[in-house]
């Protein structure tokens, strides 16, 4: 009888995907022997009713451009599940999808720490923490008490070092730099982009500054 297969599961609304995003899942395949992530752009987060979320198109365009290599090598595969799913995008019915999908699977879900920590106030957030592992991506200073849940799968930890930058942080440097280059300010635009390459993943960057995504903050793209 073969041992099944290991796959793990990264959503998140990616408003925009990040450097630290791709090092994270590069960073668990190697450590926990994981087969196959999923990476999965939620369609209609919930509680997030903000007009600041770009596109569900251009988000996965973005993930797409983000994560080509680790496409290509069959290690990681973008999903438009929450798409075909009811709105909002709860991760529990992703879950519950994935599982009718791959019935034989071991599935890890990966999270944030921040998301660990208010986890009980998830919807069924018990189902759950009975059915998959959890893996919660964290910096050394965030190790404190989490989710006083049971986590019968179990919850690992990845110690990370890579720049924590918000979303809406890195949406405001895009505004930021927009507005320099409006202004022909070259150096300013010059000091902006070179923070925008550390944090955003290149492909990406280039993309977003092409299709000018996020030019107008504050308001959807369509």
């Amino acid at each position: 009888m073969h041992a099944p297969e290991k796959y793990a599961i990264f959503g998140g609304s990616f408003n925009p995907v990040q450097k630290a995003h791709v090092e994270i899942v590069k960073e668990i395949i190697k450590k926990f022997n994981i087969e196959k992530i999923f990476i999965v752009p939620a369609y209609e987060p919930p509680h997030k009713a903000d007009v600041s979320l770009l596109s569900f198109r251009y988000r996965f365009k973005l993930l797409r451009a983000a994560f080509l290599e680790l496409i290509k090598s069959g290690k990681v595969k973008l999903s438009i599940i929450e798409k075909k799913l009811p709105a909002p995008s709860y991760t529990v019915n992703t879950m519950k999808k994935f599982l009718t999908c791959f019935p034989e699977t071991e599935f890890s879900l990966i999270i944030g720490y921040d998301m660990y920590m208010t986890f009980d106030k998830w919807r069924d957030s018990e189902f759950l923490a009975e059915n998959f592992h959890f893996i919660v991506a964290e910096r050394e200073e965030q190790k404190k008490p989490g989710a006083s849940l049971e986590f019968k799968k179990g919850v690992s930890s990845l110690d990370h070092k890579h720049a924590d930058v918000s979303s809406t942080g890195a949406r405001e440097l895009l505004a930021e730099y927009y507005k320099a280059v409006d202004k022909k300010s070259g150096v300013k635009a010059d000091e902006i982009l070179s923070e925008l390459k550390k944090i955003i993943p290149e492909e990406a960057l280039y993309y977003i500054l092409e299709k000018k995504l996020y030019f107008n903050y504050g308001h959807r793209e369509h």
